[in-house]
C-alpha cells in the first residue's frame, strides 16, 4: 500500500471513530402537540406513519374525556384539529388512580408509541403522564367559536377567533375593543413574533392579553372557527 493510501486509510478511521454512530436497537424519541400528530395525518397517513412509529412520543394535548374499557384499562381521548369529535385515543398502561386526578380540559403531556389510523381513528399506546398542569387556559369566555380574554387592565374583555394553522402559519382573528371589523394576525413557530394583514410585524409581549392567546394556541386549547 503506498503512503498516500495509508494516509487516506488512516483519515478515514479517524474520522469514523470521531462520529458518533447511533447504537443498535436505541429507540428515538420525539415531542409533538395531539393537533399537529392529527394534522399531520389527515394530510398523509403513510407520510405520518414514517414520522412517528417506532418512537417513543411525548405527545401533549388537551383532555376531552377520560374513560375505562370493560376490562378496567382507562383511555384519555386528547383534542385533535378541528371540532368536537375530531379525537386522539390514549390507551393508558399507567396507574388509573393517577389519572383520575386528571381533568376534562387539562392540559397534559403522555408518554407514548403511535399505533397508527384505523377507521377514522388515531390511537396511542401510552405509559405514563409526564406531567400534567392546570393552565394556560387564559380565556374566561367561550361563545361561538370566539374565546374572550379579559384585560387585567381595564376588565375589558377582548374576543378572538382561531382559523387553524395551515402550512405552519397559524391565524387568528381579532375583535378586540369592540372594532367592528377583524384584523387578522399570523405566527410561525413559537410565534414570538406576529405579522397582521396590513403588513406590520411585531413582538408578543409577555404578560399581555395576546400572549395568553397564542400559549391557548400553541397549546392545543383552541378550536378552530371553520
Amino acid at each position: 500500500m503506498s503512503k498516500l493510501a495509508m494516509r487516506i486509510a488512516g483519515l478515514a478511521l479517524l474520522v469514523l471513530g470521531q462520529t458518533q454512530m447511533p447504537a443498535i436497537g436505541q429507540v428515538q424519541s420525539m415531542s409533538v402537540l395531539a393537533g399537529q400528530m392529527a394534522l399531520d395525518y389527515s394530510r398523509n397517513a403513510l407520510d405520518a406513519d414514517v414520522k412517528y412509529n417506532g418512537k417513543t412520543l411525548r405527545v401533549a394535548g388537551v383532555v376531552m374525556r377520560i374513560g375505562k374499557y370493560n376490562d378496567g384499562q382507562p383511555f384519555i381521548m386528547l383534542l385533535g384539529t378541528k371540532t368536537d369529535d375530531d379525537f386522539i385515543r390514549a390507551n393508558m398502561k399507567s396507574n388509573y388512580q393517577s389519572i383520575s386526578k386528571i381533568k376534562k380540559f387539562d392540559k397534559i403531556t403522555l408518554a407514548c408509541t403511535n399505533k397508527g389510523k384505523s377507521s377514522g381513528e388515531l390511537t396511542l399506546e401510552c405509559t405514563d403522564v409526564i406531567y400534567e398542569y392546570a393552565g394556560p387556559h387564559h380565556y374566561s369566555i367561550e361563545r361561538n367559536g370566539l374565546y374572550g380574554y379579559t384585560s387585567q387592565g381595564t376588565g375589558e374583555v377582548v374576543f378572538f377567533q382561531y382559523n387553524g394553522v395551515e402550512n405552519g402559519r397559524h391565524t387568528l382573528v381579532s375583535f378586540s375593543y369592540g372594532m367592528t371589523h377583524a384584523t387578522f394576525l399570523f405566527c410561525k413557530e413559537d410565534c414570538r413574533f406576529v405579522d397582521t394583514s396590513d403588513g406590520q410585524t411585531f413582538q408578543v409581549q409577555k404578560g399581555t392579553i395576546l400572549e395568553g392567546v397564542i400559549s391557548d394556541m400553541l397549546a392545543g386549547a383552541l378550536r378552530t372557527s371553520r
